[in-house]
């Protein structure tokens, strides 16, 4: 099974502190997607894209929703979405490559200026599949999934919107004992 991560990236400051947390996750490919300049590799398992974000859409979203549209709907591909602020804990990939759900749901912690919802987590579990209680780098859909799924581009809680829907729609892992640190690394 193979883990793609999309980022959608411009946060450079933060390469140095992503690129080893994700090795140390697990990640098969990270696709980051800028649209300010483009992003540079020699590693073959990253993957940069760059885009021109429209004005009036949420460069997240519109990151995500493009990098969707370019990669492979395949089966044996699980995405994920991490923004370039946040981190999975050491072995979090490497723990979901038994699952075989069309939607993978983990904790979160939450770090930074955000509210402190659910003590400062939130957990994965069926009941959180809403906006403002399940975020973005929480979920990981199937490839031959995804491509039916696209996220809003123009408001901020597109990604509990999205996930409400999956939870409601497909098949969902939850795996409340392995978390996600949402707004760890620095702004």
């Amino acid at each position: 099974m193979e883990f793609r991560i999309i980022t959608p990236f411009s946060r450079w400051h933060n390469v140095p502190a992503l690129i080893p947390m994700l090795q140390a996750a697990g990640c098969n490919r990270w696709v980051p997607v800028t649209h300010d300049r483009p992003f540079v590799s020699n590693m073959d398992w990253v993957q940069p894209m760059s885009v021109v974000v429209p004005e009036g859409h949420d460069p997240c979203y519109f990151k995500i929703n493009f990098a969707l549209d370019h990669l492979p709907p395949d089966r044996a591909v699980y995405y994920g979405f991490l923004c370039d602020d946040d981190t999975y804990d050491a072995g979090l990939i490497n723990s979901l490559r038994s699952s075989t759900a069309e939607v993978l749901v983990v904790s979160a912690r939450r770090y930074g200026n955000s509210p402190d919802i659910g003590g400062g987590v939130l957990v994965a579990a069926p009941e959180n599949m809403r906006p403002c209680h399940v975020g973005l780098e929480q979920v990981f859909i199937r490839g031959d999934v995804v491509g039916n799924y696209h996220f809003a581009v123009d408001h901020g809680i597109a990604d509990g919107e999205l996930f409400e829907r999956l939870g409601r729609e497909r098949e969902c892992a939850y795996h409340p004992t392995l978390f996600v640190n949402w707004n760890l690394l620095p702004k």
